[in-house]
């Protein structure tokens, strides 16, 4: 098993205040955007502007705002920060006033509540801080600390009828100097919203930006926020190169995809991860390169930038075409290579020796090592990522599937080794939280989460149609504390 690079886990006080955030803007006519939770960074010709809050321009409650309460709720397989005030989590009808959610019975009884500004509404702008940073004529490029790929395409094999979902996150580390990766004095950090949830989950999941009820008290209107020392790299829409590294397909000898399931250990071919010439503006030498791919720059739902690209695999034809191949021999599963060239290229981001190929961890204590079936690697010569994965062929007579469990966090999930089952099967797992159990996620379909009583969880999925992930989350709690601070950040002009 491929051990995938996590850095060592930076202790981080986590310390959250409330900002009073004088002004008022007008609302936007056009339809809303997604509002920015995680910090970020823009470079060259993007607008900045100081982190703010515009909260309450035409505000009505299950509108533009909810309420919710401190606690832990579930829906399906998955465990939200926050207790909701609506009376459906799955798809709300009523949304219960401060009042109403406190009282007796209520779902926050005996607690104080807090409003939840929702993403995606045009009346309610806000967003964590964004820090301009230019680089002048290629000279002084932003330095990418981490790049993340995401457990999606890491951690499991796709067959060639799958839509994959390929996600790229850069990132910079403020507490190095972004253009000379020199420390600053001054440590520095950027400021980001708590999010708490609202209703629904996947498609029809709606979060928000948490903010101080405490009617009538000094606090009233006040947003949570924490300080990151980490910021996600906005340079806009990246390239992705998607190219076929062999003609053969997965089944070549030699060449196959790594076997998974039964307990076995994934072998590679000899040659692992596969050396290639990079030909900038056309892709790897020796390959077959589909056209290049725009890979924009989206805003998740929990309010972080994403490079995302839905890469529908079924729509690919067998052999690949000609035109993009240069003849007809070139098979459709087998070896890829997944390519991430950054806007500007060197002149605006610049991976080096110190990218890691994992997302930032934000926790108070050692992260967990994860394992993955393929590795990210870091080309800074040619200054992109790329990411080498196999394509399994579909067998219409298959009636058996891999099932990969994988764990984020302190914890662990048991069996912890690829399970084999027949079509339509369900397959049963033990978690057991070393400290606080957040989720199960996963391609596999959603099943079942019990408590067995004794500290662990059993969690059983649906019914088993197609090679599949379990991925259970295990994350630290932090307290929100909250304290006026000693500064005031401006609305946005």
């Amino acid at each position: 098993m491929r051990i995938k690079a996590v850095s060592t886990a930076v202790t981080v006080a986590l310390t959250c205040l409330l900002a009073f955030v004088g002004g008022a803007i007008e609302a936007k006519s056009e339809e809303a955007d997604n509002n920015l939770s995680y910090p970020a960074i823009l470079i060259d010709g993007t607008s900045t502007f100081d982190f703010f809050a515009v909260l309450g321009a035409d505000e009505a409650l299950g509108t533009t705002y909810s309420y919710g309460c401190e606690g832990t709720e579930m829906l399906e397989t998955f465990s939200y920060p926050n207790i909701s005030c609506v009376n459906d989590l799955a798809s709300p009808t009523i949304f219960y006033t401060a009042a109403e959610c406190i009282a007796e019975g209520g779902k926050c009884a005996g607690k104080s509540v807090d409003r939840i500004y929702w993403q995606k509404v045009t009346d309610n702008q806000w967003s964590s801080q964004l820090t301009g940073v230019p680089s002048t004529g290629g000279s002084a490029p932003v330095n990418v600390r981490f790049v993340d790929w995401g457990d999606s395409i890491e951690v499991i094999n796709w067959n060639e009828n799958s839509v994959l979902r390929v996600e790229t996150q850069p990132f910079v580390d403020l507490g190095q100097d972004p253009l000379t990766e020199i420390p600053p004095a001054t440590p520095q950090t950027q400021t980001g919203y708590q999010m708490y949830h609202v209703s629904g989950q996947g498609i029809t999941e709606q979060w928000g930006a948490r903010v101080a009820e405490d009617a009538g008290g000094a606090r009233a209107m006040l947003p949570y926020y924490y300080h990151s020392p980490y910021a996600i790299i906005n340079a806009g829409t990246a390239d992705l190169y998607l190219t076929k590294l062999f003609p053969v397909d997965a089944t070549a000898t030699g060449y196959e995809c790594p076997a998974v399931g039964g307990g076995q250990t994934p072998v590679y071919p000899a040659d692992y991860p596969f050396q290639r010439a990079w030909v900038a503006g056309e892709g790897w030498s020796n390959s077959c390169n589909l056209p290049i791919v725009p890979y924009t720059l989206e805003q998740s739902v929990s309010g972080k930038y994403v490079h995302v690209y839905n890469w529908r695999m079924n729509d690919l034809p067998d052999p690949l075409a000609t035109s993009d191949c240069g003849n007809a021999t070139w098979q459709k599963t087998g070896w890829w290579r997944l390519t991430y060239v950054p806007n500007g290229g060197a002149s605006k981001m610049l991976f080096t020796d110190n990218t890691v190929t994992s997302a930032p961890v934000l926790l108070t204590e050692a992260s967990e090592v994860e394992t993955t079936l393929y590795t990210p690697v870091v080309d800074i010569n040619n200054n992109l990522t790329y990411i080498d994965i196999c394509i399994v062929e579909k067998s219409s007579s298959s009636t058996v599937y891999t099932i990969s469990p994988s764990v984020i966090g302190s914890g662990t999930i048991s069996p912890s080794t690829n399970q084999v089952v027949e079509e339509n099967r369900t397959v049963t797992f033990i978690l057991d939280p070393a400290d606080h159990f957040s989720e199960v996620t996963g391609t596999c379909p959603a099943g079942t989460l019990g408590d067995n009583g004794d500290g662990t969880l059993n969690y059983i999925t649906d019914r088993i149609t197609n090679d599949c992930s379990v991925i259970a989350t295990f994350e630290k709690v932090f307290s929100w504390s909250m304290f006026l601070p000693a500064i005031t950040h401006k609305a946005k002009p």
